[in-house]
């Protein structure tokens, strides 16, 4: 009788210790890229775990998925994606199977870069030629955390869907996005003082993913290397490019990309490289991490602009 009573003590105790470390864990918010860890962080803190499937240090346009991939979805209390035009290969597990899902490309009141009839003729092209790597629709630019006020767009929307999910925990959000939202405003401010004075100084990037980021700062992107990640142009592109000459007074190269072309390019035209990250590789995650990420844009813009840097 004795044994049996102290083996019910032992079971309950374990279900009950249980059962503490489960009410103890927290309810994950998965995300495709670190861009949109850093801006749910920036809403959650440390109310709930954030987890990105990406590494930093890779391309989201060409990423095959992976079975833990899938699995972490359907674990997750909410997936935050940008849309199936900049990462496609999570279309398909994350359409149409009843999880909970907050496409950013489908929020309203987003700004998107407008483009010039030039550029849709160079995109179509490309498109023609190269049609099974093309980003699905190119009128609107997929990267659209590199503009703030799209930055607070998103994080407006990650707390109103969370706190659908989680009210006892909207005190704490509504707290954070507020403090989060006057921090991306006052980095606006700064941004516009340090870019307004460089905005004649034109420029080429390796990849077509700055037009949030340069529309919105009025800054004068004369060409990209490659339109698509990864595709390089063709030589009748690179002669227009060199034609530019004095035109051009940095060639941005990027972290996650080959910047063969590009280096080409900027020794051809006596001119300087400096690196871009669009994506935040190096950046700590902290409820902070798009404020430092989108100052460390800043500065490499300026950098490369003003010929300060590296």
């Amino acid at each position: 009788m004795k044994k049996y009573t102290f083996l019910t003590i032992v079971i309950v105790s374990f279900w009950m210790g249980a059962s503490a470390a489960m009410a103890d864990t927290k309810a994950t918010v998965l995300v495709t890229i670190k861009p949109l860890a850093m801006l749910v962080k920036g809403v959650v803190g440390d109310e709930l775990t954030v987890q990105q499937l990406l590494p930093g240090n890779i391309s989201p346009h060409d990423y095959a998925l992976k079975f833990s991939d899938v699995r972490a979805i359907n674990e997750a209390a909410l997936v935050v994606w940008v849309g199936p035009e900049l990462e496609s290969a999570f279309s398909k597990p994350l359409t149409g199977n009843g999880k909970e899902v907050l496409t950013l490309m489908n929020l309203p009141g987003l700004i998107w870069p407008v483009i010039s009839q030039a550029e849709e003729e160079e995109h179509g092209e490309h498109d023609a030629m190269h049609d099974h790597h093309s980003h699905p629709a190119h009128d609107r630019d997929p990267h659209l955390w590199l503009n703030p006020v799209n930055g607070q767009m998103v994080a407006h929307a990650v707390a109103e869907r969370l706190a659908e999910l989680f009210p006892d925990k909207k005190g704490a959000f509504d707290e954070n996005l507020s403090r989060f939202s006057k921090e991306i405003e006052a980095l606006d401010g700064r941004a516009r003082s340090a870019l307004t004075p460089l905005r004649e100084r034109g420029f080429v990037v390796t990849h077509d993913g700055y037009g949030h980021f340069v529309q919105h700062y009025g800054l004068k992107q004369l060409a990209s290397a490659q339109v698509v990640a990864g595709r390089q142009q063709g030589a009748k592109h690179v002669a227009e490019m060199l034609a530019l000459g004095e035109q051009v007074q940095c060639v941005f190269t990027e972290v996650q990309l080959n910047n063969k072309t590009a280096e080409q390019l900027a020794r051809k035209l006596g001119v300087k490289t400096s690196e871009l990250d669009p994506i935040g590789r190096d950046v700590q995650s902290d409820e902070n991490s798009y404020l430092t990420f989108m100052e460390n844009l800043i500065t490499a813009f300026t950098q490369g602009l003003t010929g300060s840097g590296e």
